[in-house]
């Protein structure tokens, strides 16, 4: 049985996480959550649980479609998907 941390949080599906494992690093070390989305979460999911790449590309591409209107710098999105390398 997976432990709840192997889901996000927001949406329940697993998350990739690889915190626990052999290498002790997760994807989502280096990467950049919207404080918006980690606003969601209870204290408790706080540091424990990631939130999936899904969910994290889902909120920086509805943020995006509002950024190409009212602005000519990098999107959110763009920005996000840049930190992955």
């Amino acid at each position: 049985m997976n432990a709840p941390q192997s889901f996000c949080p927001l949406c329940q599906r697993p998350n990739q996480c690889d915190a626990t494992g052999a290498g002790g690093h997760c994807w989502c070390f280096s990467v950049q959550i919207p404080a918006t989305l980690l606003d969601q979460l209870s204290e408790e999911q706080r540091n424990t649980a990631c939130i999936c790449r899904e969910c994290i590309i889902a909120f920086a591409h509805n943020q995006d479609s509002a950024a190409r209107d009212s602005s000519s710098t990098r999107s959110p999105i763009q920005l996000i998907l840049d930190s992955w390398g």
